[in-house]
């Protein structure tokens, strides 16, 4: 899917071309945090990543390796990263403190963590669905994803002790299995001096680690911290907590897990013109359009006709997408027609 950052304004700049320039001319190179960074970073259009920074933490020693190397599973099955402008990656732990912690190393490696063996009476009963399938061959989910292979003792930092004092952040992305408020807690500095513009995470909703602090925890650091919840992705595989014939179009299946967006709120914080250009950025790099949009003008820093311009090519649909959406819709629309018929024949009789 094309990001909006690549939309051709009428003059034949792109997008990125006219929100990058006010940056560019200030030399500000916007920085990416991946924390969790075993199959690279894939979240960012090219038009972004090639004038940023990215700063990966990745402490498994073996998924270190596959990505020091360019050689990661999701590479192996043809995902292609996009290329960073500065590129540097961490072989350690971020936690909220300076300390050794075990680390559990799992079958699966997107499972290793920080947090504990799993819980057993939870883990057991998750994706009951999962286990029927013939490669799993009746093994749980828990057996599959979460057994601990090995536990290796694990350096652990803190984010605010790694980065300079003065970097911002313009996004930090978390996925490190019940660890993210943890690392915020570790950044707390930069989250108190308002540097960190967007956060990206994944959370669970129910109790996985031995130690697992849930959705509602980072979301309350967050706001705390002046951050506003700007949108949730609940496009994780969900479960059954019971063996059933009952097949998931007949289900209404239970939520695990999700990513959360989170943006350091306009409203409510005092930010510069260079900090609402760059939240302008990363927003219309993920398709925020209206919200980037507005943080443009909110900035000055965009000729006014440019901004414009910019709202004009970010009207347009891509017929591809537009076909998709109308096709999504029908559903929708039956089930909408359905409900007003079986009302009017209610009506009537």
């Amino acid at each position: 899917m094309q990001s909006k950052l690549d939309y051709r304004l009428a003059d034949g700049r792109t997008v990125a071309d006219a929100v990058f320039a006010p940056l560019d001319r200030s030399q500000v190179m916007p920085t990416v945090v991946d924390v969790g960074a075993r199959n690279g970073f894939m979240l960012l259009p090219a038009s972004y990543t090639r004038r940023a920074e990215l700063v990966g933490f990745e402490p498994n020693p073996e998924e270190y390796r596959k990505l020091v190397a360019g050689n990661t599973d999701a590479g192996k099955q043809g995902l292609v990263t996009p290329p960073f402008r500065n590129l540097r990656y961490f072989d350690c732990a971020l936690w909220d403190r300076e300390e050794e912690r075990p680390f559990y190393v799992t079958v699966g490696p997107g499972a290793s963590t920080l947090m504990g063996e799993v819980v057993p009476q939870v883990a057991r009963r998750l994706y009951q669905d999962y286990a029927k399938t013939s490669r799993n061959a009746g093994r749980s989910f828990a057996e599959v994803h979460g057994a601990v292979r090995e536990t290796v003792p694990m350096r652990c930092q803190r984010l605010d002790a790694l980065l300079e004092p003065d970097r911002t952040v313009d996004f930090l992305k978390l996925d490190v299995e019940g660890a993210e408020l943890r690392v915020m807690q570790g950044a707390e500095k930069l989250f108190k001096a308002k540097r960190v513009l967007f956060v990206y995470t994944e959370f669970v909703m129910l109790p996985f680690y031995a130690e697992h602090p849930l959705f509602g925890d980072q979301q309350a650091f967050l706001r705390d911290h002046g951050l506003r919840l700007i949108d949730l992705e609940l496009n994780h595989l969900r479960y059954t907590r019971d063996v059933t014939p009952i097949g998931d179009w007949a289900d209404r299946r239970l939520l695990h897990a999700g990513d959360a967006c989170f943006v350091l709120d306009p409203d409510l914080n005092e930010l510069t013109a260079i900090e609402r250009q760059r939240l302008a950025a990363i927003s219309l790099a993920l398709g925020f359009s209206s919200f980037g949009i507005g943080l443009l003008r909110e900035a000055g820093l965009t000729p006014a006709g440019d901004v414009d311009a910019i709202e004009r090519a970010l009207t347009q649909v891509p017929l591809p997408r537009l076909l998709r959406r109308t096709w999504n819709e029908v559903p929708y629309a039956v089930f909408r027609q359905l409900q007003r018929l079986r009302r009017l024949v209610a009506s009537r009789a």
